[in-house]
């Protein structure tokens, strides 16, 4: 698939906020919420479906790069983007007319993706060659030098004013790197469990969260002081799903089939819940009444009503999927 140039990505944004107004392209409401679609990156088919409805069902299958994994949304315009984790590049979706863009290149093994405030800039983690690529998102080419950084570099988190970029540092001694991303440097190391998987900002971004796999805690981050404030013991696996208006994240457990509710600001924790098999990052709803558990060995999604904690619908998906994003509008 072709790298998408800077007069051709002008043009197709153009048409994708022009689209918002087609008739035929309007989005359709899910579960009588916003109006939205899920986008789910499905690792060993090499593709992302596209779920809608009412009931929710795959409705598109996109083609991307070789074994997708993490997903990007941009509002506006709105773009998703794909991190294609066997590959050097990453693919862009126009989410209003469900149509791949085409591609920008990155460094080799591009592991999560997340867009910059503004939504010039793309960030893009390489855990093999240590470093996170800057690219220009309308020129499609980097725009800075990659920073490097002491270890392997897995899952983003940006804070709401777009000055910081959270990185989790997958390595034995488990690590929170910070980033200003004026100067693109890195200027805080804050210490977690050993091997982290997960990170996650509150919506006011006071509070960073971090999942580590090998202690099993998530450790609950002051973003003003960048002090830990709490360690909290609870099951952990790849993934972590915040709530927008209560202090809930979600933790997959997946080794064990099983989803935790974490209260992070006491450390209460809910009973074993069990949608599947393997969850895996997940999303949930921007006014947090469904949680959208990703079922990677079940090769499906499972929807959760977070008021009973119950599922309510199972969505069929491709093999193996390993990310979520939701587009409302």
């Amino acid at each position: 698939m072709p790298s998408i140039g800077r007069s051709t990505l002008i043009l197709v944004l153009g048409a994708v906020a022009a689209a918002l107004s087609v008739p035929g392209c309007a989005l359709v409401g899910l579960g009588g919420g916003p109006k939205m679609r899920l986008f789910v990156s499905n690792y060993r088919d090499d593709t992302v479906s596209v779920i809608e409805g009412d009931p929710e069902h795959e409705v598109k299958v996109l083609h991307v790069g070789d074994s997708p994994e993490g997903l990007a949304l941009r509002n506006a315009p709105p773009l998703v983007a794909v991190a294609n984790g066997t590959s050097s590049h990453v693919t862009l979706i126009d989410p209003v007319r469900m149509k791949i863009l085409g591609t920008l290149p990155c460094s080799t093994g591009p592991e999560a993706v997340s867009f910059s405030a503004d939504g010039k800039l793309l960030y893009v983690t390489s855990p093999r060659e240590k470093k996170i690529d800057i690219l220009d998102v309308e020129a499609g080419k980097a725009a800075f030098d990659s920073i490097a950084t002491p270890g392997q570099p897995t899952r983003l988190a940006l804070s709401p004013d777009g000055r910081r970029l959270y990185v989790t540092l997958h390595e034995t001694k488990g690590a929170v790197l910070v980033v200003d991303t004026s100067t693109r440097r890195i200027v805080r190391r804050v210490p977690v469990g050993r091997f982290p998987t997960g990170v996650v900002l509150s919506r006011d971004g006071s509070r960073l969260l971090a999942a580590s796999f090998d202690d099993s805690t998530v450790t609950v981050i002051d973003t003003e002081t960048l002090e830990a404030l709490h360690t909290f013991p609870v099951d952990t696996g790849y993934g972590l799903v915040i709530h927008p208006t209560e202090p809930v994240v979600y933790s997959m457990d997946s080794f064990d089939d099983q989803v935790y509710r974490l209260n992070y600001e006491t450390g209460a924790v809910s009973d074993a819940l069990s949608f599947g098999n393997w969850p895996t990052y997940s999303a949930i709803t921007s006014d947090g009444r469904f949680l959208y558990v990703v079922q990677e060995n079940s090769n499906n999604v499972a929807k959760v009503d977070t008021r009973t904690n119950e599922m309510v619908l199972r969505i069929a998906v491709g093999t193996e999927p390993a990310n979520a994003v939701i587009f409302e509008r």
